[in-house]
């Protein structure tokens, strides 16, 4: 919520009920801010709902004052960055509010949850995602490339060759494909382009540091 535009948009969720979850990325320094950065999100989140209901003249509404009356959902990506401090504050947070946290991270970090027995006993079930297949990959870029560029299908010679070539960069890897095609928007809009072609690939590529 950086701007009036962002804020618009969560009053719009708001009024349709459907905002109900928080998304955090784990500070890798500075443990000790997560649970208020936590709580601040979920505070905000209120003072928009009851400005949406004053303006809708609706007077009779209590102040909340709990975080789970907001929010039914936390996820944490890089958990793998948190230290013994911010985990155990994760730790407290959901015994605290008997709110669902979901946990993201590289593989080694289920290893790492498993040393801290007070915490890896509330967990639910881990999931670990495999790369993607061909079908999948196929499906994501078919949806991508016709949101950032004049993308017309498979018969069209330079999307199909884009296509392929972001097969072989991301090698079914979804957090490189996802982090290539955010690269690949910002390269086009910068550069006023209408369609992707191996160049561009080639030049999100070099931007990732990502190996051949």
């Amino acid at each position: 919520m950086d701007s009036l535009r962002d804020e618009r948009k969560i009053e719009a969720e708001i009024q349709k009920n459907q905002l109900r979850t928080i998304y955090y990325n784990a500070p890798s320094f500075g443990t000790s801010r997560i649970r208020k950065d936590i709580y601040n999100i979920g505070l905000r989140l209120q003072l928009l709902e009851e400005k949406i209901m004053i303006q809708a003249g609706n007077d009779s509404f209590q102040l909340k004052t709990r975080l789970k009356e907001m929010v039914d959902l936390v996820i944490v990506d890089e958990v793998d960055r948190l230290k013994l401090p911010g985990i155990e504050v994760l730790r407290e947070l959901f015994d605290d509010t008997d709110i669902g946290i979901v946990m993201i991270g590289m593989p080694r970090m289920q290893r790492k949850l498993s040393r801290y027995p007070q915490l890896y006993s509330r967990i639910g079930f881990s999931h670990e995602y495999k790369m993607l297949g061909e079908d999948e990959l196929h499906f994501i870029l078919e949806n991508r490339l016709k949101e950032i560029s004049n993308y017309k299908g498979m018969g069209q010679f330079e999307s199909y060759e884009a296509m392929r070539e972001l097969i072989r960069v991301t090698r079914g890897n979804f957090r490189i494909l996802d982090r290539m095609l955010a690269q690949i928007e910002r390269i086009m809009k910068i550069n006023q382009l209408s369609s992707i072609n191996k160049e561009v690939i080639d030049t999100a590529k070099s931007i990732l540091v990502i190996g051949k």
